[in-house]
């Protein structure tokens, strides 16, 4: 039973690379803005010898695109894309 709790606690001990609980609270009423990834540079942690991506470039301006995809084929970098977005990650550069 100390053992489960021991792991309960490290949990919350944990202290996450990327702080993402502070800043300020957008305005969601005029909810107007620009999403920019320039020269994005990125590798996994846990996968440090693979570039995923080299030097990607992308811009969202939600006042002109309403409906953005982001197509191709596997392990292309669609989902590291959206995780650097949600703040998941930070880019090696860029």
């Amino acid at each position: 039973m100390s053992a489960a709790s021991d792991k309960i606690a490290e949990v919350y001990r944990y202290l996450p690379q990327i702080n993402s609980t502070g800043g300020e609270t957008p305005d969601n009423s005029n909810n107007q803005g620009v999403i920019e990834l320039i020269d994005c540079k990125f590798r996994y942690p846990s996968k440090s010898d693979v570039m995923v991506l080299k030097g990607v470039s992308l811009k969202i301006d939600n006042t002109k695109n309403r409906v953005v995809a982001l197509c191709g084929t596997s392990g292309c970098g669609k989902s590291s894309i959206i995780s650097l977005i949600e703040r998941f990650y930070d880019p090696e550069e860029g």
